[in-house]
């Protein structure tokens, strides 16, 4: 498990987003939550996302927190379970670029950096 909220690891030790599925509807989502999104119940499974996924849509960011790296590519990925999920991007991002989850430096404090769930574009 890790020390990152809504990280955990698989039996390979790789990272895995931590999220749920509703067992009455079968929406699937993350963050975990203990009530489904879609239709209110609170038949809720833990579910581990999938680790690839596809770039759904980005940005650039030139301004923010000091903490922020800048520029800084954010982007929503689109994994194959049906699920959407915001985050940094790793690498030269186009279009429905495949992409695989990773942990990096996400911010900069005084204290040093934090690290966070990043999506890194897959070359090649």
């Amino acid at each position: 498990m890790s020390d990152i909220a809504g990280i955990g690891t698989n039996a390979d030790g790789d990272p895995v987003l931590l999220g749920s599925a509703c067992t009455e509807c079968g929406t699937r989502f993350f963050p975990a939550a203990h009530v489904c999104p879609n239709c209110m119940s609170e038949a809720i499974t833990a579910e581990d996302m999938p680790r690839t996924g596809r770039l759904y849509s980005y940005t650039i960011v030139h301004t923010g927190p000091r903490k922020w790296p800048r520029p800084m590519t954010c982007g929503y990925i689109d994994l194959p379970n049906g699920v959407r999920v915001y985050a940094q991007v790793r690498g030269t991002p186009t279009m429905d670029a495949p992409v695989q989850l990773a942990i990096d430096e996400v911010a900069y404090t005084d204290a040093g950096p934090e690290r966070g769930f990043v999506f890194r574009i897959l070359e090649g």
